[in-house]
């Protein structure tokens, strides 16, 4: 089985981070605060694209500057210390245990992997800091070369680095992206809706399950690993 997750708004409570940095960015600008609704329901397809919704009808240089800045500052915020989402930690751990037991016995039969939309670079850098007590098979973030979330290019190449097949992976996310990815994959998808997007947008991408807390997340990972 290969697990594969979504770092912001499912693993990293950091929600209130983004929505600080935008509407920070905006008001140094002079443009009036967006709620965190507005805010979060255009997150996720990238700087740009989230400038462009918040703001359509500025100029297009503005929003490229805007979009440069959101850019700048949020990566250099993320590269300070994060904050689990409450039972994300020992959830992991947990998995991390599972996997180095299956690997040690011969027959690795659970891997884990990360699948971010930020930076590649960034992505990895996070993963040192706040993720260095669990084992990962795969760590991808964004690069030029291959398509981000909602195309299946992440998951696909994950899949392959880890042996897996469609059948026996899951994708892990709190967006309409990483449900979206996980389907063109052709993958089971799980939407966690304590992050970015709401149950309601979640459960319109029809994920193969939703699920509510950290704690119900687990129950289902166990029961999924111990059916495996």
């Amino acid at each position: 089985m290969l697990l594969i997750f979504d770092v912001d708004g499912t693993l990293i409570d950091n929600v209130q981070v983004f929505v600080s940095c935008i509407n920070g960015i905006l008001g140094r600008h002079g443009y009036p605060p967006f709620s965190q609704k507005h805010i979060t329901s255009v997150i996720g397809w990238g700087c740009e694209h989230t400038i462009k919704a918040l703001l359509p009808d500025v100029d297009e240089i503005t929003q490229l500057q805007l979009a440069k800045e959101y850019r700048e500052e949020i990566k250099a915020i993320q590269l300070e210390p994060q904050e689990f989402f409450n039972g994300a930690f020992d959830v992991m751990a947990r998995l991390t245990k599972i996997a180095q037991r299956t690997k040690n016995s011969g027959r690795q039969a659970l891997k884990l992997a990360i699948l971010s939309n930020k930076e590649h670079d960034a992505t990895l850098i996070v993963a040192d800091k706040a993720f260095s007590a669990f084992s990962f098979d795969v760590i991808l973030g964004a690069e030029k070369s291959r398509r981000s979330k909602p195309y299946p290019d992440g998951l696909l190449d994950i899949m392959q680095r880890c042996y897996a097949t469609p059948e026996d992976t899951w994708m892990i996310g709190d967006m309409t992206v990483d449900i979206q990815a996980g389907v063109a994959a052709g993958v089971k998808t799980i939407g966690c809706t304590w992050g970015f997007h709401s149950k309601d947008i979640l459960a319109a991408e029809n994920p193969t399950y939703l699920v509510n807390s950290w704690h119900e997340l687990e129950e289902l990972l166990m029961k999924l690993v111990n059916s495996s």
